[in-house]
């Protein structure tokens, strides 16, 4: 680190290893915070910017059994917080400012306008818009990760979470006729037909900051599922199809549904993530005609999922906390996430009996 960065990240001298026996922290009757990067070894490949208290009161006891008592402050009470936070089973992405995160070969990226700025600080600064310059650079690239040099025929190009630009608004399509729309409706659809992204995918994915999408499930993708997803999540086959400029709008009082998701942009994990079970949709095809329709279950989830990509909004700001988790991992999810298909409470008529 620069002498810059220790100073900032109060890491300008060195602190020895403590052993410290059921820690208790207390945070100060202080409002001073620090934002500052972390990553952790059971989420490889990714960092966040997490806030933090900038000091803590920690109690407990050596390994001799004797009890400590001191106040730690800078990177040593940062490092005490997110140690302590895995002995009650958060992970830093449970903390983490989300719009931040990013994998770690789109780093180089610059952070949304809406992320807070690094350092200590009684209360947050806001941090400053983003230049022409920064907002030209992002639409015409981001980060592909290591592999992002080969041609698309070799290794999917999808950007990777950090990338600006899946973090800014698509621009809506007003000239159907143009080469971007015809080349960023192809590119989408054959992504789409590889079998490799069942929740569809969004031109901004592909560095095309265009309001398209690509939605569509094979026969052959449902029977790799078990019978269970099949039928819990209402999968059925639908073609390929291209949406431009869609508008997406949950059913009145239709039941919020909760499955695992996941994303190129964000290879490696998922999550579970409520979403409506039926939806209207309108919009226009690829050739500029008008189409609307309603929609249920898997093909639902799929338009929520890559219409919000068109907002900037990717599906681990959606997420349930305490379900991110890799893709190949089949363990039970925590106590208190919710998981199927829940019916949505009738205030109205709870009032109603009340009265």
């Amino acid at each position: 680190l620069s002498e810059e960065e220790r100073a900032l990240q109060g890491r300008e001298r060195a602190f020895g290893c403590k052993a410290i026996f059921n820690p208790r922290l207390r945070v100060p009757a202080s409002n001073v915070t620090s934002v500052f990067w972390e990553k952790d070894p059971s989420i490889p490949g990714y960092r966040a910017l997490v806030e933090r208290p900038a000091s803590v009161r920690v109690q407990g006891y050596d390994p001799k059994g004797q009890a400590v008592d001191f106040v730690a402050s800078g990177w040593e009470a940062r490092l005490l917080q997110q140690a302590n936070d895995v002995l009650d089973g958060v992970n830093f992405i449970d903390r983490c400012i989300m719009r931040s995160l990013c994998h770690l070969d789109a780093r180089n990226d610059p952070l949304p306008s809406d992320c807070p700025v690094l350092g200590t600080y009684n209360s947050r600064p806001a941090r400053p818009a983003l230049s022409a310059e920064e907002l030209s650079a992002a639409e015409s690239g981001g980060s592909k990760g290591m592999l992002g040099f080969l041609p698309s025929f070799v290794q999917p190009s999808v950007l990777l979470i950090g990338s600006l630009l899946l973090r800014l608004p698509a621009k809506e399509v007003t000239d159907f006729s143009a080469s971007e729309v015809e080349e960023s409706s192809k590119e989408l659809r054959n992504a789409l037909e590889s079998g490799e992204h069942p929740l569809g995918l969004a031109a901004p994915q592909f560095g095309k900051g265009l309001r398209i999408v690509a939605i569509g499930e094979t026969q052959d993708a449902i029977d790799r599922l078990t019978t269970r997803a099949q039928i819990s999540e209402e999968h059925r086959v639908f073609k390929t199809t291209i949406l431009v400029n869609p508008k997406v709008t949950p059913k009145p009082g239709t039941s919020d549904a909760y499955f695992f998701e996941r994303s190129a942009s964000v290879p490696g994990y998922e999550a579970v993530v409520g979403r409506a079970l039926e939806v209207e949709v309108e919009g226009f095809n690829e050739e500029g005609r008008a189409v609307s329709f309603d929609a249920k279950g898997w093909q639902a989830r799929q338009l929520q999922h890559t219409a919000d990509m068109l907002e900037g909004v990717l599906y681990v700001d959606r997420m349930e906390t305490r379900s991110f988790r890799r893709d190949t991992v089949e363990e039970d999810l925590p106590e208190g996430v919710p998981y199927g298909v829940k019916a949505k409470a009738r205030a109205a008529s709870k009032r109603k009996r009340r009265a």
